[in-house]
């Protein structure tokens, strides 16, 4: 479940008062819609790895990845 929003900066208030890219209910961070906020979610999540989790991921989702021709 993602945290709950604490405190934000003036222009992160101003984001979210215009609610085009982020929206706050009640203190929690969404999208437009779901799939928009797991995506979201991820890349926080993805910034608070190590060097070497984010490397890792980096591998796995190479590896991964469809070929395209």
């Amino acid at each position: 479940m993602p945290s709950r929003l604490l405190d934000c900066n003036e222009a992160g208030c101003d984001m979210l008062a215009a609610g085009n890219l982020l929206r706050n209910s009640d203190g929690v961070l969404r999208c437009a819609n779901s799939s928009e906020t797991r995506a979201f979610y991820a890349a926080v999540q993805d910034c608070a790895k190590t060097p070497v989790e984010a490397s890792a991921a980096a591998v796995i989702r190479h590896a991964a990845a469809p070929v395209r021709s």
